[in-house]
């Protein structure tokens, strides 16, 4: 099996555009099935080797995981064409077979996506139960990226329920994270979500001026510069603060230390 899926898997990532890659992966889903079978099912039938096959083998698991594992990535596809009901369907499907065969590291990863997926579509509870697991799962399993990343999300969460102390500490918490890995993707994030933080607390010019900062600092990738945009594009184009003396690691430690003063020496230097 593993000789016939491996160059669709490398074909799928070298695909030039994101059709072809869902179409590869779809593909490839429909294989791995054909090998897992359906729940409760006894055996399968190794069409390889043609016999039949206890539903315990490895060749089996490998199967389930290389299910679970196509689903989210074509949820990542179908994501990066906007389409978030199609890709929430594979997320949770992919939950579904991760939970029943304790496919840990694929679900925490299914979690956080659907954690995303539900908070851009306005189910904020689901987000947050979503998130939550998936935090409790990376620090059962010693994953601090996925730790970090769901900390900044629930952040950004707490900032939706007006609950601001929370999403302070909050972002603290996840910001330590990101600082001490140095992932560009999780700075980022606890940017936005600072800035959001300031917005919420009717600063609307210095969360522009945030967003702007993040959107023109080279360490933010195309669709996080997207997602800023568009965020930036949604307030307005209303005058913006001007930037203090102020770089990203500077930024990024006084969101760590000033959490419990609300940052408010932070947010001071934008009204100056």
């Amino acid at each position: 099996m593993l000789a016939t899926l491996v160059p669709l898997l490398l074909l799928a990532a070298a695909a030039p555009s994101v059709d072809e890659r869902r179409e590869i992966e779809t593909t490839v889903v429909g294989i791995f099935r054909s090998y897992a079978g359906p729940p409760g099912q006894k055996t399968f039938y190794d069409v390889n080797n043609q016999r039949e096959v206890p539903v315990g083998s490895s060749l089996r698991e490998l199967s389930l995981a290389g299910v679970a594992l196509c689903l989210t990535n074509l949820a990542s596809l179908y994501r990066a064409r906007h389409d978030d009901e199609a890709a929430g369907a594979h997320l949770r499907e992919a939950l579904v077979i991760c939970e029943r065969d304790g496919l840990q590291n694929t679900r925490g990863y299914a979690l956080a996506n659907l954690a995303e997926v539900t908070m851009k579509a306005g189910d904020l509870d689901a987000s947050t139960g979503h998130a939550t697991r998936a935090v409790e799962l990376g620090e059962t399993m010693g994953n601090r990226v996925l730790t970090g990343w769901m900390k900044i999300h629930l952040a950004r969460l707490a900032v939706r329920h007006h609950d601001l102390d929370t999403a302070h500490a909050t972002l603290r918490a996840g910001t330590e994270i990101a600082v001490a890995l140095g992932i560009p993707a999780l700075k980022t994030a606890a940017v936005m979500c600072f800035a959001e933080l300031l917005h919420a607390r009717e600063e609307p010019a210095a969360a522009r001026a945030v967003l702007a900062f993040a959107i023109e600092h080279p360490m933010t990738n195309g669709p996080d510069r997207d997602e800023l945009g568009a965020q930036l594009e949604q307030w307005g184009e209303q005058p913006r603060a001007h930037w203090p003396a102020l770089g990203l690691d500077e930024l990024m430690h006084r969101i760590v230390v000033e959490a419990d003063l609300a940052h408010a020496p932070l947010r001071a230097l934008f009204q100056d």
